[in-house]
């Protein structure tokens, strides 16, 4: 059996079109190392709901693991670090598209260093209390908006203090990393519950990337270019809301929200990810192109 576990989640509640642009994307970068890839079916009513995802995934080897529709992305992780006994996973979530033919190897290639923690696609500064004091022109334009802030506001800044570090709040984004097991399962809470608790758990005073530093360990971003970048670099990477994110090894959600935004929308994504250190791309286009197969 080899070493390396590759955990994709698909969730009931989605389309069964972005299972398939994640295959494509598999059958197209197969990684470059050994490894057995795993689906997590989470919130599946049966092998009737489950019919055409078995079907996308004819003819491409992989184990299954069906769960309930409890907890959130990192719970069902959780529950396949559990199930199997893989030294190494690699963690994808629903939205992931892999970008490059040895994403996999070049994630193992730190991941597997001694001193190494965690090693991600992407990373980023941002603070969800510090985003409170930055607003969107475009999404408080409007004064009924303004007002319902303006109101909100004196109630949710010592919550979120008490909860999220200041920018620079540097953490690992949890749509792609690779993490040995044993390092994995010493993480708590194994289930968070609910959007907040996610957040915490990726970005808070006692998340992930927070307690895997504790640990003494490094937490580091890989590029394409098969860099590893420390936390104090990873502004440099160009992988997330940075220049044209080219040096990116696996897409999702939120870097193709950046890609296909406009200038101003590009702008105001750097300057949460990144502060002063943004260097977003400004071109006219209103689509980055990423290779990918969107």
């Amino acid at each position: 059996m080899p070493e390396i576990g590759v955990v994709h989640l698909v969730r009931a509640g989605n389309n069964p079109a972005l299972f398939g642009r994640f295959l494509e994307s598999y059958r197209l970068n197969s990684g470059g190392i050994p490894h057995e890839l795993i689906i997590i079916f989470k919130g599946f009513s049966g092998a009737d709901a489950l019919e055409e995802y078995r079907g996308l995934l004819k003819n491409i080897p992989h184990k299954e693991l069906e769960i309930p529709d409890r907890g959130r992305d990192l719970t069902a992780y959780f529950l396949a670090a559990a199930a199997f006994s893989y030294r190494y996973f690699a963690f994808l979530n629903s939205f992931s598209v892999l970008l490059d033919p040895d994403w996999l190897s070049k994630l193992y290639k730190y991941a597997s260093g001694d001193e190494v923690g965690i090693a991600g696609a992407t990373g980023t500064c941002e603070s969800l209390y510090t985003n409170l004091f930055s607003t969107p022109i475009r999404f408080y334009n409007r004064p009924i908006l303004r007002r319902v802030r303006a109101l909100c506001f004196p109630l949710r800044w010592p919550y979120f203090r008490a909860l999220f570090p200041s920018w620079p709040n540097h953490h690992v984004r949890t749509n792609a990393f690779m993490m040995r097991r044993e390092i994995f399962l010493k993480i708590r809470p194994r289930a968070p519950r609910g959007k907040m608790a996610a957040a915490r758990f990726e970005s808070g005073k006692h998340g992930l990337t927070r307690q895997i530093l504790r640990m003494g360990l490094k937490t580091l971003v890989v590029g394409r270019n098969a860099v590893a970048y420390d936390k104090e670099h990873w502004f440099e990477s160009n992988t997330f809301w940075q220049g044209r994110q080219e040096n990116l090894l696996v897409a999702d959600n939120q870097t193709r929200l950046y890609s296909e935004g406009s200038p101003e929308q590009r702008r105001f994504l750097s300057k949460q990810a990144w502060g002063k250190l943004s260097r977003p791309e400004t071109g006219s286009a209103a689509r980055i192109d990423l290779n990918t197969p969107f």
